[in-house]
């Protein structure tokens, strides 16, 4: 990625839902923005036996890989690059390591429930969060 760059930080947490997807292409395009997409480990597999949990990471990252196909294609067509991170550490870790490696991130966009985006707003977006650099 180019560190000159502003870059979009997209923390899709376990999965990467369509409406985010779709929401951070958005984004990116109108903002010139590259795309870094934050996915966090399932805290419920870390505490299962180590068979169980090889065979949950197995399937999750296999899970990973086809979502982040399907999303490079859909950026590849609207020219804006993107970059994966899958992160072990808790959510708020995650993101805060993230940023002090790319200070180039401008904007976070994050997945709620679908719960919380009605209560929040009613429109169905995902939460941006716009970082003002000084």
């Amino acid at each position: 990625m180019n560190r000159e760059t502003p870059k979009l930080l997209v923390v899709a947490g376990t999965t990467m839902t369509s409406e985010l997807a779709r929401y951070a292409l958005k984004v990116a395009v109108r903002l010139d923005l590259e795309i870094i997409v934050l996915f966090i480990v399932d805290k419920q597999l870390k505490k299962e036996d180590i068979h169980e949990y090889q065979q949950a990471r197995a399937k999750f990252e296999k899970m990973i890989e086809k979502e982040m196909a399907e999303f490079s294609a859909l950026a590849w067509r609207s020219a804006v690059k993107v970059t994966t991170v899958v992160d072990e550490d808790d959510r708020e870790l995650a993101i805060s390591k993230i940023k002090q490696q790319e200070p180039e991130i401008r904007i976070v966009l994050s997945a709620t429930s679908r719960k919380q985006l009605n209560e929040d707003f009613g429109n169905g977006h995902p939460r941006l969060t716009v970082i003002r650099r000084e």
